[in-house]
């Protein structure tokens, strides 16, 4: 079994060699905290890239920062430039709270925009993704979560572009699962609980993926809250149900299919709101297997 968990731990570690790692945010304790970008070719080559910062699922308590190695990959080919963002959680940082991962997110967001020159991209095509906690981290810049970051006095907007959130933690009820980590602070559950922050929301597109079969949010939760986003004109938002689907489909070692579905409908988001181009290079990046009737 330990070398199972050597082998993984090495295919992990090869991942991140392939990204250049820089430090973001220092935490309470000193400690430094990443941003692992993958870089397109040629980046300095023509007009600003668009970037993508990914933040892992969990339960703000562990998690995989490879976990979207995959899906960056793809945004790579497709001209982007991608970062896995190390954040706090409870396990790695002992005495973190979701609002520090939260507070987390924000500086990351601010990060590629304060060195936006460095990195060759457009600070009005930042797009925040995540799934889980992570999702969670993302909604809360992007839907304006009424939080200030003790830390920021950079005066740089934490607010993406545009959103991508999938198996997202919406809510945070005394008699949901994630409540357990709000046992020490529980007045911070209602300032993360993405439905509160709706009806101020700034104008973000986002779009929603979430499985009908999901055991940690369930799909019933996130409907009720697809439902209010449409109903609110400024934000374009899109949902989209996976049927039958558990809360890791997204993942391409989970189920390879439902990842390039999932992947196809945000690569063609982000086409209509202009962040990316259209794919017709046949040398490019593409999705071979995707099938409508496999989701």
């Amino acid at each position: 079994m330990a070398g199972s968990f050597d082998s993984l731990n090495s295919a992990q570690q090869q991942l991140l060699e392939q990204a250049q790692g820089f430090a973001y945010r220092k935490t309470t304790g000193g400690e430094e905290l990443k941003i692992h970008f993958y870089l397109p070719k040629g980046l300095k080559e023509g007009p600003k890239r668009p970037v993508f910062l990914f933040f892992f699922s969990g339960n703000w308590d562990r998690g995989n920062i490879v976990q979207f190695a995959p899906h960056a990959l793809h945004f790579v080919e497709r001209g982007a430039v991608c970062g896995l963002v190390e954040y706090s959680t409870s396990s790695t940082h002992p005495g973190s709270t979701p609002m520090n991962s939260t507070y987390d997110g924000m500086a990351a967001i601010r990060f590629v925009r304060r060195y936006q020159e460095q990195l060759h991209i457009d600070p009005e095509k930042v797009i925040a993704m995540g799934a889980g906690a992570g999702a969670n981290i993302a909604g809360c810049t992007a839907l304006g979560a009424k939080i200030k970051d003790p830390d920021d006095e950079t005066g740089i907007s934490h607010v993406p572009n545009a959103c991508v959130l999938l198996s997202s933690i919406i809510d945070i009820k005394k008699t949901s699962f994630a409540f357990k980590q709000f046992s020490a602070k529980p007045a911070e559950a209602k300032k993360l609980s993405l439905s509160s922050m709706i009806d101020h929301s700034p104008p973000c597109p986002v779009i929603m993926i979430h499985g009908t079969a999901d055991r940690m949010t369930s799909i019933d939760e996130a409907m009720a809250f697809a439902a209010k986003m449409k109903r609110r004109k400024k934000n374009e938002f899109q949902f989209h149900a996976f049927e039958g689907r558990d809360s890791n489909f997204y993942n391409l070692n989970m189920d390879p299919m439902s990842f390039e579905a999932a992947l196809n409908l945000i690569d063609t988001f982000l086409v209509d709101h202009l962040f990316l181009e259209m794919n017709d290079d046949p040398n490019g990046a593409s999705l071979v297997s995707w099938r409508e009737q496999d989701f």
